[in-house]
């Protein structure tokens, strides 16, 4: 089950105002989980309004031990893991806005293995580098073990083993993954067709991020300063030019000359996948690596009791925001506008959906479309898909999440009906408190209780 919280069980947060917070809603929406809020052990005096994203420094296992993101610190990872993402992954990182959050920092690593050590948790510093935010760990009605995890993930953490020699470790499992791959897929011609490239664009990069340091330095002299303008200007052109060279389509030529190249880098990609099964302990088969529309996975999909996974579908959202515009007053009827015309569809959102139902299905998942989640420049953000689960026995379980102001009645009703209807042993819960610092955190921060918890 995902995020389980039994009688012995607690919810983790890493600030104690939003511990505060919490432990009065959940105290509020089911008595008998009065106490299972916990301060997370490794708490240090921070500023209080600062949202700690501490389900990402690790990701909670079936057995209870934790499995902690290896440590990856590269100024140019996220130019790396754009040159390896899969085609219609890229639109994620227009503009290069970030893919990932803190979990494998060192900081981060400290924080989890403190709160092993004070809980006495079991715990693997793993290899790989899996955020939890962006996994879903669970089981299917069969009883077998699940995961799903974004696609970001599986390329940092090819990134961080390729770091780490890993490959250069295991050559012979390397050439027992070549010897099985007969003809390598389009995905893996254009990393390869794309080397050099990679190179060109890493080093514009390096040296934009020297010239920004010479810029801010207050000893340079105006007119030095003017001049780096002038080439940080050129080289950032260039560097958005060569971006979408990433992405021209193979030739013939393309196809056979990268074939070996290719048919290398896939390898390293199944040894991959092999090492984070083995790190979740759960079978590669039945692992989703999926399409990501937002930062994490868990923005826009939720995993039920029942091992369904349901998803944020935007053509449902826009359209009952539209059936609202009718009804509403002057103001809110700009706000709903707003909404509607703020879409972060992306041009290839329907395939990749698509793409995810199969993958989703292939590891024995129904999949369910759901009005989950809107955006807008400069308003809150609703975002219902970023709960946390609470199991109260095998029959009886609290989805508790996001609430919003009550002009949007409509449309968490329209969530928890969705969400209910595909899993009958769940009750959908808001957090409503508009006026707590919790709330007014996450609306600006795009997150959810998830993100902000981890379930022991």
């Amino acid at each position: 089950m995902p995020d389980p919280v039994l009688s012995t069980r607690h919810i983790y947060v890493g600030n104690p105002s939003l511990f505060e917070d919490l432990a009065r809603e959940v105290s509020m929406h089911i008595p008998d989980c009065s106490n299972v809020v916990k301060l997370d052990p490794s708490y240090k005096e921070e500023p209080s309004h600062k949202v700690f994203f501490i389900r990402d420094q690790q990701v909670v296992l079936h057995d209870g031990s934790h499995l902690i993101p290896a440590c990856i610190d590269d100024h140019l990872l996220l130019l790396k893991v754009q040159t390896l993402l899969h085609p219609l992954q890229q639109h994620f990182l227009k503009p290069l806005t970030g893919c990932y959050g803190t979990g494998f920092t060192n900081e981060s690593r400290a924080k989890a293995l403190e709160t092993c050590e004070k809980l006495g948790i079991p715990f693997i510093l793993g290899r790989t580098a899996i955020e939890g935010g962006n996994c879903h760990l669970f089981f299917g009605k069969d009883g077998m073990s699940r995961a799903i995890i974004g696609l970001n993930s599986l390329i940092i953490s090819y990134i961080a083993l390729d770091d780490q020699g890993f490959f250069e470790e295991n050559e012979f499992e390397l050439g027992t993954f070549r010897s099985m791959i007969g003809a390598p897929t389009d995905e893996s011609l254009l990393v390869a067709r794309n080397n050099e490239l990679r190179i060109s664009l890493l080093a514009i990069q390096t040296r934009l991020e020297e010239l920004y340091i010479i810029q801010k330095d207050i000893t340079t002299p105006d007119s030095i300063k003017s001049d780096i303008y002038k080439q940080a200007s050129k080289l950032r052109a260039t560097l958005e030019e060569l971006q979408k060279d990433l992405l021209v389509p193979l030739t013939l030529e393309d196809r056979v000359h990268y074939k070996n190249l290719a048919i290398a880098y896939e390898a390293r990609v199944q040894l991959t996948k092999s090492l984070i099964s083995k790190e979740l302990k759960v079978p590669l088969n039945n692992i989703a690596f999926v399409f990501q529309n937002h930062f994490h996975i868990d923005l826009d999909l939720l995993v039920t009791s029942e091992g369904n996974v349901c998803f944020h579908d935007e053509t449902k959202s826009k359209k009952l925001l539209a059936d609202e515009l009718p009804k509403a007053g002057d103001h809110h009827r700009t706000l709903l506008t707003q909404y509607i015309n703020a879409s972060d569809r992306m041009p290839c959102a329907d395939e990749t959906t698509k793409l995810n139902e199969k993958l989703l299905s292939s590891i024995g998942c129904k999949t369910f479309a759901v009005p989950g989640s809107y955006r807008a420049p400069g308003e809150e953000t609703l975002n219902f898909m970023n709960g946390i689960t609470l199991l109260k026995s095998s029959n009886e379980t609290f989805f508790l999440t996001n609430g919003a102001p009550d002009k949007y009645y409509s449309l968490k009703l329209a969530f928890k009906n969705a969400v209910e209807a595909c899993s009958p042993a769940t009750t959908v819960l808001f957090f409503d408190d508009n006026t707590s610092t919790l709330t007014t955190l996450l609306t600006k921060n795009e997150g959810g209780l998830r993100c902000i918890t981890w379930v022991r």
